[in-house]
């Protein structure tokens, strides 16, 4: 819902008023963020750590060398960074096909992000739907990919429709790999989540920027090839955890 209520009020607010507006609400947003903070979460004490960074590194680097991590880990770099890639790069997309499309049009594209909402609710009964979850992960890598493929239909209303789709495949491939991770997880829990939260942002900081120079240079088609691409990489790496669990 922050994801989805940030895109439409920014855009909104850029229909109305000048852009750099937008820039106001969200540094309100945050100073209202660290109020909340400040008055609901009281203090609690530091919880240290007795082992030397030598030996924390060298558990960081036992996890991930794990195949049976290593695999879900890449798969969420993968899922991210297509997540971010193709959300920033929409609008530009929306201007190529429709130059009339306006702020709020552009905003309400993001509708998709309530997916999140549909699809956490109901990732269990997917689970059960399609036996486990690595093939309900799989499913949704699928869907993730057919998903592009619409996108590069030229069409703002099947643009439209196609967010909900690209983002139902993204949030039904986090809600189940997060958990399932942790069902895996027999010890060093709190490493094992640091670097699945890890993988997944670095994914998308990297995917925020890097793949607009694909698109500079050679269009949203060839783009669009390379996230699916990634996604490619992310479906296999669910197949070869596939091998490790069973």
């Amino acid at each position: 819902m922050g994801g989805f209520s940030g895109r439409l009020i920014s855009g909104i607010i850029a229909y109305i008023l000048p852009w750099r507006y937008s820039f106001y609400f969200v540094t309100l947003s945050f100073a209202i963020g660290a109020l909340l903070v400040f008055y609901f979460i009281g203090d609690t004490k530091s919880v240290g750590s007795n082992e030397k960074p030598e030996s924390l590194f060298k558990n960081y680097l036992s996890i991930v060398k794990n195949k049976l991590y290593f695999f879900v880990y890449l798969a969420v770099f993968c899922m991210f960074f297509v997540f971010a890639a193709l959300t920033n790069f929409l609008p530009f997309r929306i201007e190529s096909v429709d130059k009339n499309s306006s702020q709020i049009v552009i905003a309400l594209a993001y509708s998709g992000y309530l997916m999140g909402i549909f699809v956490s609710f109901f990732a269990t009964k997917f689970i059960k739907m399609f036996g486990n979850q690595i093939k309900t992960m799989m499913f949704g890598f699928l869907v993730y990919m057919g998903s592009i493929l619409i996108l590069n239909i030229p069409n703002v209303y099947i643009i439209f429709g196609g967010m909900f789709i690209f983002c139902g495949g993204m949030f039904l491939i986090h809600s189940v790999a997060s958990g399932f991770l942790n069902k895996l997880a027999k010890e060093k829990k709190g490493i094992i989540n640091g670097i699945y939260i890890a993988s997944y942002y670095g994914g998308g900081v990297i995917g925020s920027y890097a793949p607009g120079f694909i698109y500079k240079q050679y269009g949203w088609h060839t783009f669009s090839a390379v996230l699916i691409f990634l996604l490619l990489v992310g479906l296999g790496s669910i197949f070869q955890f596939r091998k490790k669990v069973y």
